[in-house]
């Protein structure tokens, strides 16, 4: 009877870690691909200087454009480069200083992990915002990083969400620009995404 118990153990235990009970295949991310999502903004500051810091409000959902390239290794690592836009508005009122900050470009650099029809993912790399304030035109570049998943919905769909974290800096051009010769930037933005493979 121990014995029977211990065949029967031994059998659950290996059908467990078996394909049938949900270690299927990693779907192979390798190729170009091309997507839309929405995208709002989390949080957001901007530090003047000379000048106080401020917070900057999300001002609604923004449409995110992007297109990139997968390599998947055998060990189902992924790495990966991605241009981007993200349509996320921030803006800053009442305080007559800061007007509008949106129309963000990022260059990405992804790792992930494939498992099943998943790949979470790390990035980093660099961002420009284009914005309006202090009388005129402004622009700040930097880096970002953050983390993200996709999940495959079929052989070309997938979806995914992503949370990045911006630090960038720019100069004013502008006639006011005594006012605010540079600023220090941070945004936070989070986006829906859905893309597709070929």
């Amino acid at each position: 009877m121990k014995a029977t118990g211990r065949v029967i153990t031994t059998g659950v235990v290996a059908l467990s870690f078996s394909p049938a009970f949900g270690q299927t295949e990693a779907v192979d991310w390798t190729g170009f691909y091309a997507g839309l999502g929405l995208s709002g903004g989390m949080s957001g500051e901007a530090d003047p200087i000379p000048g106080p810091l401020f917070d900057l409000d999300d001002t609604g959902i923004g449409l995110e454009a992007f297109v990139g390239y997968h390599h998947q290794f055998a060990s189902n690592l992924v790495l990966g480069a991605e241009l981007g836009y993200n349509g996320a508005s921030f803006d800053q009122t009442g305080a007559g200083t800061f007007t509008d900050y949106g129309d963000i470009f990022d260059l990405k650099l992804k790792l992930g992990y494939a498992f099943g029809q998943w790949m979470p993912y790390l990035v980093a790399g660099g961002s420009r915002a284009d914005g309006v304030g202090f009388g005129g035109g402004y622009t700040s570049d930097g880096t970002h990083y953050g983390i993200g998943v996709n999940y495959a919905v079929n052989d070309r769909m997938f979806i995914g969400v992503e949370l990045l974290e911006r630090d960038m800096n720019g100069d004013a051009s502008s006639a006011k620009k005594k006012k605010a010769s540079n600023t220090d930037l941070k945004l936070r933005t989070l986006a829906v995404r859905v893309g597709w493979r070929f």
